[in-house]
């Protein structure tokens, strides 16, 4: 085909795409077939293909969604799934942007509530976070945003905490990695402007939003057991400070395990007492009027609901640890309850008890590492501690099975929390788009049920049921 000719062929199928748009033919999944499909259609090479959706891209007909680039119309824009674009008009104005592709255009979604997308996105396709346009849509509230100030600004007023409590002190520490969203430290802090202590993976991408925001940032030195020696000297000499209060945050603090994901949050704190004995520094003593703040994922309750923080003291930890330890001895899931119900000074909620205990149980390896299969005693040891969980909280029970993989939320009375292999999913030829691409993290829970939506119930089903004939071959 000569040149001319792939011209024109390429205008008459940005034409036809472009109507068959309008019709609405694309509008159950808002996006267009895929090249190959579109190739056969219009019997032409899906090279032309991809030249014709460029230039639906380039005329803002078509956007790029998740990680690879699933094209989707206009009127996608307005679900509730994160969307982002290299390239894209002020929708309000119609005028170009000015920030052009250094900007990134970002929907954060009413369902999964995941600003995620927000700092990945905007940290690496934007040159200056006060340049381009972003716009957060979220339930109550919806605004154009010119600069971090105003974020934050605008963030701080317009999330609220459902449980924990918010900090009024001027100075903060805060201590964690991995922060998944800007919304927890506005939310808490009424003056978020002293020190954040972040790990090094974060350090160099989001030095800059944070500093923003007004936050001064701090490298967390990491060993392979945790937190360095030099840090936790440092941390307690801030103790000592009584100017300054510190809460430690963690938020999917994923340090060197990245399978384990709730597991780590207790791990953490683990590693920090048992440095802290080494060194001969009482933490609990030191550190028992500061808190421990517990990111919760919205698959601990209500998958529509926002991600919630609660808090939990130094002082309070340290008894729940001293329970535990004591329960994998001598008491069973009753006992435990009983003890959890006596101990009026235990004033936590079952949220954060929650969050703690499993975590605890995956810290103490009542799951097998990420490469070993699950066998009939590993079976009974999980179903020990779903029964220990729902002990604890009544109706909740918890199966997890960390992988690298995906996460899904089933809901079979109140729920099971599954880790699934991605390859395995692969195998049944399981992937949604655009979901499946973004879901690096499992926090990304929310879009990945988006991806199912409402026609997909068959694919929900059928991985239920795989999940349910398989347990045993199912990797963790």
């Amino acid at each position: 085909m000569n040149r001319n000719l792939q011209q024109t062929k390429k205008k008459e199928i940005v034409e036809s795409i472009r109507r068959e748009i309008e019709k609405g033919n694309f509008k159950r999944r808002e996006q267009i077939p895929s090249r190959i499909t579109l190739s056969k259609r219009y019997r032409v090479n899906p090279k032309t293909i991809d030249r014709a959706i460029a230039t639906l891209v380039e005329q803002n007909i078509l956007f790029t969604r998740g990680r690879r680039g699933t094209f989707v119309h206009a009127s996608a824009l307005l679900d509730s799934s994160a969307i982002y674009t290299d390239s894209f008009k002020n929708l309000s104005t119609n005028q170009p942007d000015p920030a052009s592709y250094s900007s990134a255009y970002l929907q954060v979604g009413t369902a999964e509530l995941n600003p995620y997308f927000f700092l990945e996105h905007c940290t690496k396709r934007m040159s200056n976070l006060t340049q381009g346009l972003i716009e957060l849509s979220f339930p109550s509230w919806k605004k154009w945003i010119r600069n971090a100030a105003e974020l934050s600004d605008i963030v701080r007023e317009n999330v609220s905490m459902r449980e924990g409590k918010r900090y009024t002190e001027d100075n903060l520490i805060l201590l964690g990695g991995k922060f998944q969203t800007i919304r927890l430290i506005t939310q808490n802090l009424a003056n978020p402007k002293d020190i954040v202590i972040v790990g090094k993976p974060l350090v160099y991408s989001y030095r800059r939003i944070f500093e923003e925001l007004g936050l001064e940032v701090w490298e967390m030195d990491r060993t392979e057991t945790g937190l360095s020696a030099d840090t936790l000297l440092e941390l307690n000499t801030l103790a000592l400070d009584k100017r300054r209060r510190i809460a430690f945050l963690y938020i999917n603090l994923q340090l060197d395990y990245p399978d384990n994901d709730v597991g780590a949050i207790a791990l953490a704190m683990r590693q920090l007492l048992i440095t802290a004995d080494a060194l001969d520094i009482n933490i609990v003593e030191e550190f028992e009027d500061h808190e421990i703040v517990f990111k919760m994922q919205p698959t601990f309750h209500d998958v529509a609901t926002e991600p919630i923080a609660n808090v939990i003291s130094i002082r309070t930890y340290s008894k729940l640890l001293a329970m535990y330890n004591e329960l994998r001895v001598v008491m069973g899931p009753a006992a435990f309850l009983a003890r959890f119900r006596e101990d009026k000074a235990l004033e936590v909620n079952y949220g954060v008890l929650y969050e703690v205990l499993a975590a605890m149980l995956l810290e103490a390896n009542i799951f097998s590492s990420a490469s070993a299969p699950i066998t009939k005693g590993m079976k009974v040891r999980m179903d020990k501690a779903v029964d220990i969980c729902r002990a604890v909280l009544d109706q909740w029970a918890m199966i997890r099975i960390p992988a690298s993989g995906l996460c899904f939320w089933l809901h079979a009375k109140r729920g099971y929390h599954f880790y699934v292999p991605l390859q395995r999913l692969k195998k049944l030829d399981l992937l949604l788009e655009p979901a499946v691409e973004q879901l690096s993290y499992p926090i990304k829970t929310s879009a990945l049920l988006l991806g199912f939506g409402d026609g997909d119930t068959h694919k929900l089903k059928k991985v239920v049921e795989y999940i349910g004939a398989e347990m045993e071959k199912v990797y963790c």
